[in-house]
């Protein structure tokens, strides 16, 4: 007769394996204890906003001695913007790979990509979207305009999207352990 399997936890994540002699549960990241999926999830969400934002950099004119903006871009001293940006791409970099190695070694449930995976996307859309209103241009910026008319509703409607998925997975695993 084969022992009974554990339920899944709140994620609806299989169960971790059991924590190895010696190892302590909290340097054992392996397990992916449900408040820890959580940060790294927020820490990936805004690691890739702020990278992007970063790797595009402000969209500037050379050539133009007064330069038109839709909106003012932040005032932020380079040394700041590189050392926040470099850190949000080793951020990115650390949680994602945490991710793919939880979904590989199935101790995250692959169907919570359904909802990353967009929020991933607004994130992404969100620090596109800053740099393109904030660029420098001469006249009008046309594509700040399709930005707001466009991009926002866009945004919105991913963004709304996958935290309902996030919602739903997470009732359907708590009504599993209940």
């Amino acid at each position: 007769m084969t022992p009974p399997t554990p339920p899944a936890d709140s994620a609806g994540s299989p169960p971790a394996p059991p924590t190895p002699p010696g190892s302590s549960h909290w340097t054992d990241l392996s397990r992916a204890p449900g408040w820890v999926m959580l940060v790294a999830a927020v820490l990936l969400l805004l690691s890739s906003t702020v990278a992007v934002w970063w790797v595009v950099g402000q969209r500037t004119l050379d050539e133009v001695a007064d330069p038109d903006h839709a909106v003012r871009p932040w005032d932020i001293p380079a040394g700041v913007e590189t050392t926040v940006g470099a850190g949000a791409l080793l951020t990115l970099v650390l949680t994602a790979s945490l991710f793919v190695e939880w979904t590989r070694t199935r101790r995250m449930d692959p169907v919570w990509w359904s909802a990353l995976g967009p929020l991933l996307g607004v994130g992404v859309a969100v620090a596109l979207g800053h740099r393109v209103v904030t660029a420098e241009v001469i006249g009008a910026n046309i594509g700040a305009g399709f930005i707001v008319l466009f991009g926002a509703p866009v945004v919105a409607l991913v963004g709304v999207m996958g935290l309902g998925r996030a919602v739903q997975l997470a009732l359907r695993g708590r009504r599993r352990r209940t």
